[in-house]
Formats: structure tokens, C-alpha cells, sequence
């Protein structure tokens, strides 16, 4: 399915079908880094948004 990042507008394909193939499963975050996306978006992010999350959440520990 193809949806835009609810951070950057970025068109990209979500697997939500099949969590496992999708991108965002690949990405490891911590739990303050997924209590800021539930509080600050609605969607999803594409892949460079996500990393760029959990570079922010890595760095400030």
C-alpha cells in the first residue's frame, strides 16, 4: 500500500498486510522513541524519518 510519512510527505510502500516485510520492522526502537511517535503522529513514517528517530532517542539517553 502506498502511503505519504505523516513526517516528511514522502511517498512510500507500508506492508502493513505483512508487518514482517514492511521497512518499519526493521528499525529498533526504544521505548521513548515509540511513546514519541504515538503522541506526535497519526501514520506511518518512511524509512529515513524512522532512523532519524531513533538516531534522536540513541544519542539523547
Amino acid at each position: 500500500m502506498e502511503k505519504k510519512c505523516a513526517n516528511c510527505g514522502t511517498q512510500f510502500t507500508c506492508r502493513e498486510d505483512s508487518i514482517i516485510q514492511c521497512h518499519c520492522a526493521t528499525v529498533k526502537l526504544n521505548d521513548s522513541a515509540r511513546d514519541y511517535l504515538k503522541t506526535k503522529f497519526t501514520g506511518c513514517l518512511c524509512h529515513k524519518c524512522l532512523l532519524e528517530v531513533k538516531q534522536r532517542f540513541v544519542t539523547n539517553k
